[in-house]
């Protein structure tokens, strides 16, 4: 019986729909770290952490943490629009 090529793997397609269901496959988004994001918002690292704490999405990686540049935006101009609804200029 002839071995099969080791260049070709057959993924049965119930694998296929397992790992798109995990969501592997995806593009990954590159995370930001504190000082990617903060320059990028033109913010004090101090105020990043104030924000952090009224919060702001950032994941943790081992001691760090992390920031999808999208989610940051989406979560601050949720902030705003909920502040402008208060009555905050």
């Amino acid at each position: 019986m002839p071995r099969p090529s080791m260049g070709k793997l057959f993924v049965s397609p119930d694998m296929q729909a397992a790992t798109a269901v995990r969501g592997r496959g995806r593009p990954r988004t590159r995370l930001q770290n504190v000082n990617e994001i903060a320059a990028y918002l033109s913010i004090s690292r101090t105020t990043l952490y104030t924000l952090m704490d009224e919060g702001m999405p950032f994941h943790r990686v081992g001691f760090y943490r992390r920031f999808e540049r999208a989610a940051v935006m989406r979560w601050l101009s949720e902030r705003q629009k909920r502040r402008e609804a208060e009555g905050w200029e």
